[in-house]
């Protein structure tokens, strides 16, 4: 898929190191860990998505994947939240483990209504930003821990990131 809608350098790159178990480190958060299905609304690009991912089937409604599926993680690329309540309740209403990405609600109110909503039906809930959880964050958080490296000045995490540490300290 990435060979079919990226220049030759891109797809290189992917091959290579963004999709290379050697350097992702099994990105998924458990072995058995399936993509099985994927919703979006609107639907633009979900198609290409599946693509990338064979065997994964376009759910029609949230409540159609909340109904074929034993998690859900919600990714949003617009960052606002505004949404996230009509595409978490009804995974949420069947108890099922969620993540969803921060901002978890917009508002307090929007955020509180999402708490609620788990909480009355037992469903464990995660909110973060989902880049927080990249390998290149969780190594940056690890090196800064130990101690070994100096001050890191900035991080930018993603699978083609790094850190840097100009020998200033914050």
């Amino acid at each position: 898929m990435v060979r079919k809608t990226l220049d030759p350098g891109s797809a290189r790159m992917f091959e290579k190191y963004l999709r290379n178990p050697r350097y992702s480190f099994d990105p998924l958060p458990f072995p058995d860990t399936r993509i099985t299905h994927g919703y979006a609304r609107p639907a633009d690009g979900l198609d290409r998505f599946v693509e990338a991912f064979p065997g994964v089937k376009i759910a029609a409604s949230a409540e159609e994947l909340a109904e074929s599926v034993d998690a859900v993680w919600l990714g949003d690329a617009s960052g606002k939240g505004e949404d996230h309540f009509d595409l978490v309740a009804p995974a949420l209403k069947k108890g099922l483990p969620t993540f969803c990405d921060k901002p978890i609600g917009r508002t307090v109110e929007g955020t509180r209504k999402i708490l609620e909503c788990a909480k009355a039906n037992g469903a464990p809930l995660m909110s973060s930003s989902l880049f927080r959880h990249e390998f290149g964050m969780e190594q940056a958080l690890r090196m800064r821990d130990s101690g070994d490296f100096g001050a890191i000045e900035f991080v930018l995490a993603s699978p083609a990131g790094a850190c840097e540490d100009r020998g200033r300290s914050r």
